[in-house]
C-alpha cells in the first residue's frame, strides 16, 4: 500500500540511500521560532532522518504585518486572509529573498503586487508592521520593481505613521517623494530615512505612480 501525505502539505524529496546529502531550499524562506520536521516515505516501511536546518538570526523584530492581499499575492503568508486582508502574519516580504527584475514570470515570483484600479485600493496601499518591542527607528529599505515598459514602477510618494500601542498613531508622518525613473527598468532598493522615530507599530502608505506597484522585500533599520 502507498501512503499518502495530508492535503496542503508539500513533501520534500530526499535521499534514497543511508550516505547521500540532499541539499533542499525553502521556498519561499520560514521566518518562525520552532519548526517541526516530519519524516516520511510512501511505503509501509521504517524512515529514518537526520536533518541540519541552515538559517539567520531574525534581528529586526518583525512580528507581523497586515496589508491588504494583492493581485500578484503574497503566496508566503502564514497568517489569515479576512475580506481580503492579510492579518496575524509574516510573509513574502520580510523573508530576506529579492525579486527578479522581470516582475511577472511566475517561476522564481518573489514579488508582492497591487494594482490601481483594483477595487479598494485607492490611490495607495497600506501596511502596518507590528515589532517586538518599541524601537528607534532610522531607516527602512525596499526592493522595488521598477519595469516601466509593463505598467510597474517605484511608488511616487510614501508616508510613514509610529505608535506605541497600535490603535492611536502620532498625526505627523515621515514623508518621502521618490523622483520617477522612466529611463531604467531594473528591479532597486529605495532607502527612507526614518529620522529616530519611535513606536512599536509603523504603518506604511505607500501611493501609486503606474498601474502597478511591486514589492519583494521591506527590512528596518532600528535601536532599542
Amino acid at each position: 500500500m502507498v501512503l499518502k501525505p495530508p492535503e496542503n502539505c508539500q513533501v520534500l524529496q530526499a535521499n534514497r540511500d543511508t550516505n547521500t546529502i540532499v541539499d533542499r531550499s525553502l521556498v519561499p524562506a520560514i521566518i518562525a521560532s520552532k519548526i517541526r520536521l516530519v519524516p516520511y516515505s510512501g511505503q509501509p516501511r521504517m524512515v529514518c532522518l537526520r536533518a541540519e536546518i541552515i538559517g539567520c538570526y531574525h534581528y529586526e523584530g518583525v512580528i507581523s504585518y497586515s496589508v491588504i492581499q494583492g493581485d500578484v499575492k503574497d503566496t508566503g503568508y502564514d497568517g489569515r486572509e479576512e475580506s481580503g486582508i492579510l492579518v496575524g502574519g509574516i510573509g513574502q516580504l520580510c523573508d530576506g529573498r529579492y525579486g527578479i527584475d522581470e516582475p511577472f514570470v511566475k517561476k522564481y515570483n518573489e514579488w508582492v503586487g497591487w494594482k490601481n484600479d483594483t477595487m479598494g485600493y485607492g490611490s495607495s496601499v497600506e501596511m502596518t508592521f507590528e515589532f517586538d518591542i518599541v524601537r528607534n527607528f532610522t531607516a527602512l529599505y525596499m526592493h522595488s520593481n521598477n519595469d516601466f515598459r509593463q505598467g510597474v514602477q517605484v511608488f511616487s510618494h510614501a508616508k510613514a505613521y509610529f505608535s506605541v500601542g497600535g490603535e492611536h498613531f502620532f498625526p505627523e508622518p515621515v514623508s518621502y517623494t521618490y523622483p520617477a525613473d522612466t529611463i531604467m527598468p531594473e528591479a532597486r532598493n529605495v532607502t527612507v530615512k526614518l529620522h529616530h522615530r519611535t513606536g512599536r507599530f509603523l504603518k506604511l502608505q505607500l501611493f501609486f505612480a503606474n498601474k502597478w506597484m511591486m514589492i519583494s522585500e521591506i527590512s528596518f533599520e532600528s535601536g532599542l
